[in-house]
């Protein structure tokens, strides 16, 4: 199920039974952000700004995911990500410079702590640019955890985003977080 996000967090919840699987979950978040020498932003979640076009021409900014795990007993989760391509806004039949691929952004976690006391042992292999996960339109696995108790988990990432060549302008575009 997808739900848009309210308040600027992106919120995870996985919550069953002891007996129950774990549900599905998912959440959207608006991505835009402007391509274009000066003023240049994007926005992740409604209160997250990312910085502007640099010489590199590159977008970044952070985006916060809770996830919430309120089984008793063990169990494990996955938490995966995926993007749409960003498009110019209001571009009515984009070429290829008013389309950024869902390839160019990269997100790596900078944290993931578990915050609520239960036992989680999470597997962050996407720690630093050098091991960011690069997007794509498929969900990939951006964080896993095995658990042995209910437990909240907190997970700080950096989104990155190569504009190089593309029309100045407003891009949108969706990442989707789903957590099973």
């Amino acid at each position: 199920m997808r739900k848009p996000i309210v308040l600027g967090t992106l919120v995870l919840a996985v919550a069953s039974s002891a007996l129950a699987a774990v549900p599905a979950s998912a959440a959207d978040t608006t991505v835009t952000f402007t391509v274009g020498t000066t003023g240049s932003t994007v926005s992740i979640l409604p209160s997250v700004a990312m910085a502007g076009v640099t010489a590199s021409n590159t977008v970044t900014g952070t985006m916060t995911s809770v996830i919430t795990d309120l089984r008793i007993a063990g169990g494990s989760w996955t938490s995966t990500i995926s993007s749409t391509d960003f498009t110019l806004v209001g571009a009515t039949s984009p070429g290829a410079a008013a389309i950024v691929a869902a390839t160019s952004a990269k997100v790596y976690n900078t944290a993931a702590t578990v915050t609520v006391p239960g036992t989680a042992t999470l597997t962050n292999t996407h720690t630093a640019l050098g091991s960011a996960l690069t997007l794509s339109n498929s969900a990939q696995t951006l964080l896993s955890a095995t658990t042995t108790n209910a437990n909240v988990t907190t997970v700080a990432s950096t989104v990155s985003i190569d504009v190089t060549g593309k029309d100045t302008g407003a891009y949108a575009g969706t990442i989707t977080q789903s957590v099973s």
